[in-house]
């Protein structure tokens, strides 16, 4: 079974297969060749090539040309008349005298050709520097994220039974004073609109003596061991009240006589 179509996919993927499968061999003393062979149809060599095009022909700059050096003017400028010297030799041959010519070159003669290299490299950085623009104007940006707006925390249990406690007595009372003009209603026969116009009133009174019972609750408490010693001082008074009738009975008896 192959995989070249998987490898091609990622230049990654190829870099680790390959580097495991290298690994194995060089532990097992096997040959690398033979045990790529099992995983593709194709060598290392062709998965370099395949990625080394697809780099340049997804690079943004390979439409600029790229910048060149000083001994590449000079080689554009003499090749041709050092071939035509010698037409027998081959080209690698020549590159070789091209070579030669260059090194023994003084130096107000090679100033030309560093000269052009110096403008060619100003040339390249001015077309990079466009087309890097041109690509950061081309992204589009996205709108700034609107800010989110925090949900209503509803309010704790214990904080609603206390709501509901402080409007208990007021919710008490209305039904009381509702009830009470239901049965009134029945004896009088008077419509449900009356007994409604009778509870409202009540009710609307009956809401702020709720908040007033809260207040009052502290003042009770407080008021507890006084009132707890007034029934004492009655209890101890009675006695002498009921010597005083006896007394001034028989006095009444006596007179009387």
């Amino acid at each position: 079974m192959s995989f070249t179509a998987q490898l091609k996919g990622a230049e990654g993927q190829y870099k680790l297969v390959s580097k495991v499968v290298r690994s194995i061999c060089e532990s097992n003393n096997l040959n690398f060749e033979t045990v790529w062979a099992t995983i593709s149809n194709r060598e290392c060599e062709y998965f370099d090539r395949h990625f080394k095009r697809y780099k340049r022909r997804n690079d943004p700059l390979r439409q600029v040309k790229k910048p060149r050096t000083a001994f590449s003017f000079f080689t554009q400028a003499n090749r041709n008349e050092i071939q035509t010297k010698h037409p027998n030799l081959s080209f690698g041959e020549v590159s070789k005298l091209v070579g030669e010519q260059w090194k023994n070159l003084d130096d107000k003669s090679r100033a030309k050709y560093i000269q052009l290299e110096t403008e060619d490299k100003a040339r390249y950085s001015v077309a990079r520097k466009e087309v890097m623009d041109a690509m950061a104007a081309a992204v589009v940006v996205e709108p700034a994220a609107e800010p989110v707006v925090a949900a209503s925390v509803p309010a704790p249990k214990k904080a609603k039974a206390a709501k509901q406690a402080a409007a208990a007595p007021a919710t008490v009372a209305a039904e009381a004073v509702v009830a009470t003009a239901a049965t009134k209603s029945k004896k009088t026969k008077q419509s449900a609109p009356a007994v409604a116009a009778v509870a409202a009133p009540v009710a609307a009174e009956t809401a702020p003596v709720a908040k007033k019972e809260k207040k009052s609750k502290s003042a009770k408490v407080e008021a507890a061991p006084a009132q707890v010693a007034a029934p004492a001082a009655t209890e101890a008074s009675a006695p002498a009240t009921k010597k005083e009738k006896k007394a001034k009975q028989v006095q009444a008896s006596a007179g009387k006589q």
